[in-house]
């Protein structure tokens, strides 16, 4: 069963700080998941228009394939830790990222940041309270990049576990009331028990 997750990045920090090094982290995490002999789960990352023929409108193809997204995993890291202004993240991720809370509720979002740039207390007011993937990797820190990418890696896989299994808990409508999309449940049920027995 194919699940997708979405990631939401910025270019404002280094490639190899962020928008780079986190997308490893997620991708070798997901190849983790999908090693696991207890899955029956396809993850698979997608990213901003990727995958899209032609020229498509950025903006709406974003928000039509985040509402599709089993996961949303969104780069919070502060961009202008130097100032001037006010410290904020990206301001396109924190629009997607809204987006993301109306469609997909905050059980199947991920925040991840990097604290070289700014710890989470610093974040917008809305996000200081929640749970947030950190690490720490400057662009002059290389010989630590192999450690963190690691810790990353393993933040990753746990999150990423719950929140695919948050996704499996779908509900369709029909007639004004909603029911649970059966088959998908046992499904997810399935997948969550031998997972849950295998790190007991």
């Amino acid at each position: 069963m194919k699940r997708t997750i979405f990631y939401s990045w910025q270019a404002d920090l280094p490639a190899r700080c962020n928008r780079s090094f986190i997308e490893d982290g997620l991708s070798r995490a997901l190849r983790d998941i999908q090693r696991d002999d207890t899955e029956e789960i396809e993850p698979v990352l997608d990213r901003d228009t990727a995958g899209l023929a032609g020229s498509p409108d950025i903006a709406n193809s974003i928000f039509a394939k985040i509402a599709l997204a089993d996961v949303f995993v969104a780069d919070v890291s502060i961009i202008n830790p130097d100032g001037p202004g006010r410290l904020t993240p990206n301001p396109n991720v924190i629009v997607e990222l809204g987006y993301a809370i109306s469609e997909l509720g905050w059980d199947r979002i991920l925040l991840v940041m990097n604290t070289a740039f700014g710890p989470p207390e610093i974040l917008p007011f809305d996000l200081r309270g929640r749970r947030v993937i950190a690490y720490q990797f400057a662009d002059h820190e290389g010989d630590d990049r192999a450690e963190v990418r690691g810790l990353l890696r393993g933040r990753f896989e746990g999150a990423l576990r719950t929140a695919i299994g948050n996704g499996c808990r779908r509900f369709a409508t029909h007639g004004g009331r909603s029911f649970i999309v059966v088959g998908e449940m046992v499904h997810c049920w399935r997948w969550s028990r031998a997972w849950r027995r295998s790190i007991y």
